[in-house]
C-alpha cells in the first residue's frame, strides 16, 4: 500500500494587470500545456493535433480537455476542434503554487483513478512519520482509494509498516482486503524526506518535510520509473498490512 501520494505540478494562471483584482485559475501541467497550445492558435485544434504538438498521449489530452471545458476555459469551436473560450485569458501568466497545495491536489487526483489503475511509490521514513502524525484526513483518503479499486504498489520500511498498522481502523482494514496490491517492506531504514511516485503518465517527487514538489508529465519516463519501482517492489519482503 502506498501511504502518500496534484499532485499535478499544479499551476496558477494569474492575471497580469495591476488594475484588476487578482484572479486565479488552477491548472495541472497537462492543462497548462493544452492551454498554451490553444492560445497560439486563432482557429480550433483537434485532440490529435494537440497530442502531437505537446507530446502527450491522446488519453491524457482527452482528460485535460474535458477538465478545461468544465472550468469554462476552453470550448468546442466545431465538431472536432477546441479553442480558448475567452481570448482575454492570453493576458494571464504562470506563477508557482505552494508545494502543499500541489500535494493536496495530487491526493485529490488519485481519488479519481478507476479500478485497476496502478500507483507505484517509494516513501521515506520521514515522510511516513509526517503523514501519520501531522496530517489529518489520510485514513479517509485511503478508504476512497480502496473503494475505487486502485492498486497501490508501495515500497516502505518495517518502521512504516508498524506505524500504518497502528493507525488502521476496522472499516479501512475491510476495504484493504477488497483491493489488489500491497506494500512491500525492507528491513533497514529508507532515508530521505520525501516520496517518489509514478502513475499513468507522470513521475512525481515531493517532500512535506522540506516543502518541495516536482512533477514530470512524460509517459516514457513514467514507464521507466514504474519498471524500476516494480523490480524493487518484487524483491522486497511482503507483510500483510492488516496482519
Amino acid at each position: 500500500m502506498s501511504l502518500a501520494i496534484n499532485v499535478h505540478n499544479m499551476y496558477n494562471i494569474k492575471m497580469a494587470s495591476k488594475n484588476i483584482l487578482t484572479q486565479y485559475i488552477v491548472l495541472t501541467p497537462t492543462e497548462e500545456k493544452i492551454f498554451n497550445c490553444l492560445i497560439l492558435k486563432k482557429s480550433g485544434v483537434t485532440i490529435s493535433k494537440i497530442s502531437r504538438e505537446i507530446g502527450l498521449a491522446r488519453t491524457s489530452i482527452y482528460l485535460g480537455v474535458s477538465s478545461l471545458v468544465k472550468k469554462k476555459i476552453i470550448s468546442k469551436v466545431d465538431k472536432f476542434k477546441y479553442g480558448i473560450s475567452d481570448l482575454s485569458l492570453s493576458r494571464y501568466q504562470s506563477t508557482v503554487v505552494d508545494p502543499q497545495d500541489k500535494i493536496n491536489s495530487l491526493l485529490d487526483e488519485l481519488t479519481k483513478l478507476g479500478k485497476g489503475d496502478v500507483v507505484y511509490s517509494i516513501e521515506s521514513d520521514e515522510e511516513i512519520k509526517e503523514l501519520f502524525y501531522n496530517k489529518k484526513g489520510l485514513i479517509e483518503w485511503q478508504k476512497k482509494i480502496a473503494k475505487n479499486g486502485v492498486v497501490l504498489k508501495g515500497v516502505g520500511s518495517n518502521f512504516a509498516l508498524n506505524i500504518a498498522r497502528s493507525k488502521f481502523d476496522d472499516s479501512l482494514k475491510q476495504e484493504i482486503k477488497n483491493r489488489g496490491g500491497s506494500s512491500r517492506f525492507v528491513e533497514g531504514k529508507l532515508p530521505g524526506s520525501g516520496v517518489l511516485i509514478s502513475f499513468k503518465s507522470s513521475v512525481i517527487i515531493f517532500s512535506r518535510v522540506e516543502k518541495t514538489f516536482y512533477r514530470i508529465d512524460n509517459r516514457n519516463l513514467a514507464l521507466f520509473f514504474q519498471n524500476v519501482i516494480g523490480i524493487f517492489y518484487e524483491s522486497c519482503k511482503y507483510h500483510q498490512l492488516i496482519g
